[in-house]
């Protein structure tokens, strides 16, 4: 007979993006996400087991997009917390609902059968198996329960430990590893005897212990923290009494963030790392965790507690389960899950030419995979030009952007460019203080991230942009997807300029004026909004070229100020951030922001090579743009096999 399945799946198009992986299915489902593991049954199907919000959702996996099929689904009382772990051919469920621990046998997964729930605790928080004793924390009793699996369908608890609240743990050999959240406690405990389990040490440190794995030598910890600022953390234990945190590893952009859950693989280490998704290391060399991939399965970073809750990497073929609270399932393979250990070699070693003004040369670049047989080389190759500048202020952005100042490079000359005078000129009119004028034409088509922009919005809060309007008047740092996008921020701040709702306190004009040769955005003597920046005014200009250059002109800058001042994408994921509420511009400085043309290029830029074979890539050089002398890059080749740069 044909069992209700409640869960509601549907296939999942929504934003998701990765790096050193492929999307091999997702589902999406009619409620919320939260644990995730994974069983390979006897008839050769792997099985995505995840937890709902209403239950546990059994999920065949097979290759392609559609080839995720919910094929059973056990209920349970609603919860947002349902973890969900393996013993042979039995699954068990541990949830903050109230009613202990499920007993599911699954050995035909598609037909999953309840046959027991241990009421030893009422609810838990998180459980775990190893060598056939299931382990049991943030629940009543016991802060540790351990409940023998020799019965593995009416599990017996044998013992317990108690010390405080235990959010989660790991157990490898004869100690567990548990994290104590409240206190950010790491416990290893001495479980060899599970009648009476002892502490052998403990340590506190700043932050929030949430979670932590061992690695596979088990000489090593990884903790991760669960809180606003939480990150991954790797300690050296193989001395118990000489405890030490080698090293530690935030995701880009996850300086306020959390971390969730970590996992170890290999040489790898997963992390489902909420907002950034599923975040993947190479922890080979524990002191230097290199960043190995990702797969973002959450659009932007808004949130603190959402997206990828769970990840489960141990499956036979490799693919990685992602559960994102919100979006639902994802399959992942990730490149660097695989035993065959690959090497690169590559040549030559160095490209040089000889180009006539508008001509182009090319190469080739050969990859090989000169590892053991059987092992996959996969590689990206991309090109890093350095600053035209002699003395840089900084960058390059994700592309290709640099900046300097007239105080840093001697190229650059303070400029203030005087429009006030001309017939042409026309002036700004803001409906509010917070608010922008309508769509201005640039007269020319501007190249802004790869986007050809023929108009632009001037706001009264010190920003152009190409996009909607934003009344944001706290400015935050950037690239951020809270902060007004695309845009050029010359002077980000809660300013004042004359508006159409002005109060007693508002001050200064805002001016444009637009040729073939350049579109001028003056502000002059703006005030910023009065409280607690009394008297401060300040005249900058942002001129954009049709080159797609730009420059920021400050005039004259009186009283206090602590603007934003930089530019970012569309996406508000890659920027230039030259300030931040601080005191860096002054009157008479001129900034410049340039990119030289991409006169280099290669093709493809990525793919893979099997076992002693090799790859060729087309390398082009272009002299479209440049000016006449010498241009130097580097060539650099990022692989699972090592990395090189020419």
């Amino acid at each position: 007979m044909k069992k209700l399945i409640s869960a509601f799946l549907f296939p999942l198009f929504i934003y998701s993006q990765g790096w050193n992986t492929e999307l091999i299915g997702s589902f999406g489902y009619s409620q919320g996400l939260n644990d995730i593991w994974g069983y390979k049954a006897d008839n050769g199907n792997e099985y995505a087991l995840v937890g709902t919000e209403t239950g546990t959702s059994i999920v065949r996996v097979n290759d392609g997009f559609f080839g995720l099929v919910e094929v059973g689904f056990i209920p349970g009382d609603n919860s947002v917390w349902r973890d969900v772990k393996t013993y042979g051919h039995y699954m068990y469920i541990g949830t903050e609902a109230s009613e202990g621990i499920q007993v599911v046998n699954i050995e035909d997964p598609e037909n999953a059968e309840l046959v027991y729930t241990w009421e030893g605790v009422t609810n838990s928080h998180n459980i775990f198996q190893a060598d056939g004793y299931l382990y049991v924390v943030g629940a009543s009793g016991y802060h540790i329960h351990i409940l023998d699996l020799s019965n593995p369908a009416q599990p017996v608890e044998v013992g317990g430990w108690t010390g405080e609240y235990i959010h989660d743990l790991y157990v490898h050999g004869d100690y567990a590893y548990a994290a104590g959240i409240y206190s950010s406690t790491m416990y290893i405990i001495d479980i060899s005897d599970k009648t009476n389990p002892v502490t052998v040490t403990s340590w506190t440190y700043p932050g929030s212990a949430h979670a932590c794995w061992v690695t596979e030598d088990g000489n090593y910890l990884i903790s991760a923290d669960e809180t606003a600022g939480g990150n991954i953390k790797i300690w050296d234990i193989q001395d118990f009494s000489n405890i030490n945190m080698i090293s530690q590893w935030t995701v880009d952009g996850g300086g306020d963030k959390s971390v969730h859950n970590v996992f170890v693989r290999d040489q790898y280490l997963y992390a489902s790392y909420y907002v950034f998704g599923l975040q993947i290391l190479d922890i080979s060399d524990p002191y230097n965790p290199t960043h190995a991939g990702y797969y973002d399965t959450y659009p932007g970073s808004d949130g603190l507690y959402n997206g990828a809750w769970g990840a489960y990497p141990y499956t036979e073929s490799c693919y990685t389960y992602v559960s994102d609270i919100e979006h639902g399932l994802y399959v992942v393979d990730f490149i660097g899950c695989n035993s065959a250990t690959a090497a690169l070699t590559y040549s030559p070693n160095f490209f040089g030419f000889s180009v006539e003004s508008g001509q182009s040369a090319s190469g080739i670049l050969s990859v090989t995979n000169s590892g053991e047989t059987g092992s996959v080389l996969f590689y990206d190759v991309s090109i890093a030009t350095p600053s035209p500048f002699e003395h840089s202020g900084g960058g390059p952005d994700g592309f290709g952007h640099f900046w300097s100042d007239s105080d840093l490079e001697p190229s650059i000359n303070y400029e203030w460019i005087e429009i006030s005078n001309d017939p042409n000129t026309q002036q700004v009119t803001f409906p509010s203080n917070d608010g922008g004028a309508g769509f201005i034409n640039i007269g020319f088509d501007f190249s802004f991230y790869g986007q050809s922009y023929s108009q632009c919005i001037v706001n009264a809060n010190g920003w152009v942009g190409f996009g909607s309007d934003n009344n944001a008047w706290d400015n935050t740092s950037i690239p951020s997807t809270s902060a007004p996008r695309p845009a050029i921020f010359g002077f980000w701040d809660d300013l004042n300029p004359v508006n159409n709702q002005c109060n007693e306190y508002c001050s200064g004009n805002v001016y444009y004026h637009s040729n073939s040769e350049r579109l001028v955005i003056s502000f002059e003597e703006v005030a910023h909004w009065w409280t607690n920046f009394e008297n401060s005014f300040y005249s900058f200009q942002v001129v954009l070229y049709p080159s797609g250059d730009l420059n920021l002109n400050y005039g004259s800058i009186t009283g206090t100020h602590s603007a934003t001042i930089g530019m970012q994408n569309a996406n508000g994921t890659d920027g230039l951030q030259l300030s931040l509420n601080d005191n860096y511009v002054h009157s008479g400085l001129s900034i410049k922001i340039t990119r030289e043309p991409a006169w280099v290029s290669v093709s493809p830029d990525q793919g893979e090579v099997g076992a002693g074979f090799s790859e060729s890539i087309g390398v082009t050089f272009s002299s479209e743009g440049l000016t006449s002398g010498e241009y130097t890059a580097n060539m650099n080749i990022s692989s699972n096999g090592g990395s090189a740069t020419l």
